[in-house]
């Protein structure tokens, strides 16, 4: 065997052995992909039957559709927590175009006010109708910016090719982040490298780029100060004047920013939907 075909044959051991050998070394990453895989899969398969189980049983729940109109309508809502027990009843609402509405009281009520209009909260009675045209927005206290580039983030869910170049400058300046200018195509964790205030920004910044007819913020706005505040909020007023705009907000000095308000309390008494017994909750338009 002259030395070349021997240097052959220990190379082809070395990765005959190698391959074999990969299975026993990477077993515990197998595991821990398919315990995700099987997670995630179980999550799917509940969150079907558990629509499956709301659409089959006489259980009231809250309904969502869309009209021609184009107003924003709630009507008769109650709105329970899971148990049953009824935290909000027969509240009546209409939001308009380029409405600025600010949604006080208890935290409970608020939230899962949003999370009815949104489709996630059934639980309840109830209508909620949306106009069939126009997008929606949802803004809580930390956005998600996916992991890639700035464009990439900005423009989420969407591609990020509907962003030029012109329009990225105009909106990073509009929202008081000038600094990011140079950094359009930059692939980084924006979720983590940067500030709560930042990232709140650019928040703002992507309600500029995708232009919706509906924004509801949730703790959008925690981590300005007043002024602060007073100049995002003008400045989403005269970049989007036909956008609609509900924020849920505790802080001192946000009333004179909206055109109204509406204070929503969380009922004293401890009553069920599903026994069929109701207590009004206490609203102030």
């Amino acid at each position: 065997m002259t030395l070349g075909v021997l240097m052959q044959a220990a190379q082809a051991f070395q990765r005959l052995t190698g391959a074999r050998s990969w299975p026993v070394d990477d077993v515990g990453e197998i595991a821990r992909c398919r315990a995700s895989a099987d997670r995630v899969l179980s999550l799917y398969e509940d969150t079907w039957r558990l629509d499956g189980d709301l659409r089959g049983s006489e259980t009231p729940r809250i309904t969502r559709d869309r009209s021609d109109e184009s107003r924003l309508r709630i009507v008769d809502l109650c709105i329970a927590e899971p148990s049953g027990r009824i935290l909000l009843e027969h509240f009546n609402a209409g939001v308009g175009p380029g409405e600025r509405v600010l949604v006080a009281g208890d935290p409970s009520v608020t939230g899962s006010l949003f999370k009815a209009i949104g489709g996630l909260w059934p639980w309840g009675s109830g209508r909620i109708t949306l106009p069939v045209d126009g997008g929606l927005l949802f803004m809580p206290q930390r956005p998600y910016l996916p992991e890639g580039t700035l464009r990439e983030a900005l423009c989420y869910p969407q591609l990020a090719g509907r962003c030029t170049d012109a329009e990225l400058r105009l909106t990073l300046e509009r929202v008081g982040l000038a600094s990011l200018l140079p950094r359009p195509d930059d692939r980084d964790n924006w979720g983590q490298v940067l500030p709560l205030r930042a990232v709140q920004r650019l928040g703002f910044a992507r309600a500029l780029v995708q232009r919706p007819d509906w924004i509801f913020m949730e703790g959008a706005t925690d981590a300005f100060d007043p002024e602060g505040k007073q100049q995002i909020l003008q400045m989403l007023r005269e970049a989007l004047p036909r956008a609609a705009l509900l924020l849920i907000g505790f802080h001192p000095g946000l009333e004179p920013l909206h055109d109204r308000t509406l204070v929503l309390e969380r009922s004293a008494e401890s009553r069920y939907l599903f026994e069929g017994r109701r207590v009004n909750g206490t609203v102030h338009h």
